[in-house]
C-alpha cells in the first residue's frame, strides 16, 4: 500500500473522531444545561453533519452559560462560589498556601482605581456570644496585616472597642523574646490566689532582643492613669464655720486628730455651682491646699488615701500663729474619692481646692 492510497482512509477516520467527539460534546452541554435537542447520536458521515453538531455545542454551551448566570449558593462540601451566596452549615473552606514565598494566599482588590471608597473583604458574625467575622492565626507573623498610606491601617467600627490577650504570665515587661519599637503587650496581675485581677498596657520604646528591649507602662490597675486638670479649680473642703465650700465647717484640725475629706463634690465660689470634682473611678487627685489661722509654734499636716494608716509623712508645715500657707499635693483617693488629713500641730483651719485627678 503506498502513501498516496492510504491517504484518504486515514482522513475520514479523523473525520468520524472528530464528528464523535462533537456529538458527545453536545450532549453533554445539553445535559449540564438542562435543555433538550434533537438526537445527535445518529450515524454522521459528512462535514454537513460536524457544523450541525457544532451549532448544537454552541447552543448548549449558551444555554449553560445562562444558567448559571445567578448567583449560586455553595451548599455543604462544594465548591466556594465567587459573585454569589455561599451557604454551609459544615465548617468553611480553607484556602491553604504551602509555598515558602511571600505572597499571599487570597490576594483581593476593591476598586484598583482608588476613585471610591470600598470594602475589600467585610467579615460578619451574628453568632452570640463572642463571634468573629474574621480570624487571622500566624506562628510567627503577622494574624492580620493592614497597610494604608492615608487612610485607617487597622479600624475598629461599631463601639470601637479593642480586645487584646494577655502577651505574659506575669507582671511586667517581657524579660524574653524580640520586640520593635511600637509593640504593645498587656501582661497579668493576680492576687494571691493566682486570680487574674487585672492587668497592664505596656508599650515599646526601643527595639531589642530580651532586657535590651525599653518598655512605658500606658496604663494598668496599680497606675495614677492619666492627669485631668479641671476648667478651673473646685472647693471641695473648707474647715472653717460658716465656709460656703461643697463641705467642711467642722472648725480647726486638733493636734494628733485625723479627718477623712471628701473629694467627690466642689463648688465654684465664682458662680456657687457645685459639681463633680474627682469622678468615680478616680485613682488620685491634685489638690492645693491652703493653711490659715495657724495656731501655736507650729505643726505639720499629712495627707493620704483614706483606709490607710499613716505614712509619717508631712505635706504642709507651719512655723508659727497666724500664718497662711498653701502647696499644691498629689494624693491616692479610695474608692468613694475620699483622703484623710492628719494634724501635727496645735491647730489649722484647712481649705482644699480640687485642681485635677487622675483617671
Amino acid at each position: 500500500m503506498t502513501t498516496e492510497s492510504s491517504t484518504p482512509a486515514l482522513d475520514h477516520v479523523l473525520n468520524q473522531a472528530e464528528l464523535r467527539i462533537a456529538a458527545l460534546e453536545a450532549r453533554l452541554a445539553r445535559m449540564e444545561s438542562g435543555v433538550q435537542s434533537v438526537p445527535v447520536m445518529e450515524e454522521v458521515s459528512s462535514r454537513r453533519g460536524l457544523f450541525k453538531l457544532a451549532g448544537a455545542v454552541a447552543t448548549g454551551a449558551i444555554a449553560s452559560t445562562m444558567a448559571s448566570a445567578s448567583p449560586a449558593a455553595a451548599a455543604d462540601g462544594s465548591a466556594f462560589v465567587l459573585n454569589g451566596t455561599n451557604t454551609t452549615t459544615a465548617a468553611v473552606t480553607t484556602l491553604t498556601r504551602t509555598s515558602s514565598t511571600d505572597e499571599a494566599a487570597l490576594s483581593v482588590i476593591h476598586n484598583s482605581s482608588g476613585t471610591a471608597l470600598g470594602d475589600a473583604i467585610v467579615g460578619e458574625s451574628k453568632g452570640t456570644p463572642k463571634g468573629a467575622g474574621v480570624i487571622g492565626k500566624s506562628d510567627t507573623g503577622f494574624g492580620i496585616y493592614g497597610a494604608s498610606l492615608s487612610g485607617y491601617s487597622v479600624y475598629a467600627g461599631g463601639n470601637g472597642r479593642l480586645g487584646m490577650s494577655a502577651g505574659l504570665s506575669a507582671v511586667g515587661p517581657p524579660s524574653t523574646g524580640t520586640y520593635d519599637a511600637g509593640d504593645i503587650i498587656r501582661d497579668l496581675i493576680k492576687n494571691s490566689s493566682d486570680v487574674v485581677i487585672g492587668s497592664n498596657v505596656w508599650i515599646c520604646v526601643k527595639s531589642g532582643v530580651g532586657p535590651a528591649a525599653v518598655w512605658r507602662k500606658l496604663g494598668g490597675l496599680e497606675s495614677a492613669g492619666q492627669l485631668h486638670l479641671l476648667p478651673s479649680p473646685l472647693r471641695a473642703y473648707d474647715s472653717r464655720p460658716g465656709s460656703s465650700a461643697a463641705t467642711g465647717g467642722e472648725g480647726s484640725l486638733l493636734i494628733n486628730t485625723e479627718r477623712i475629706i471628701s473629694l467627690a463634690q466642689g463648688k465654684n465660689n465664682q458662680t456657687s455651682v457645685v459639681s463633680v470634682a474627682v469622678p468615680a473611678g478616680a485613682s488620685g487627685a491634685m489638690l492645693s491646699m491652703t493653711l490659715a489661722e495657724t495656731q501655736g509654734p507650729g505643726g505639720f499636716l499629712g495627707v493620704f488615701q483614706a483606709g490607710t494608716s499613716w505614712p509619717g509623712t508631712s505635706n504642709l508645715n507651719w512655723f508659727g500663729p497666724g500664718q497662711i500657707l498653701a502647696a499644691t499635693v498629689v494624693s491616692a483617693v479610695d474608692s468613694s474619692r475620699r483622703i484623710t488629713v492628719r494634724s501635727g500641730g496645735v491647730g489649722t483651719q484647712l481649705i482644699i481646692d480640687v485642681v485635677g485627678y487622675f483617671l
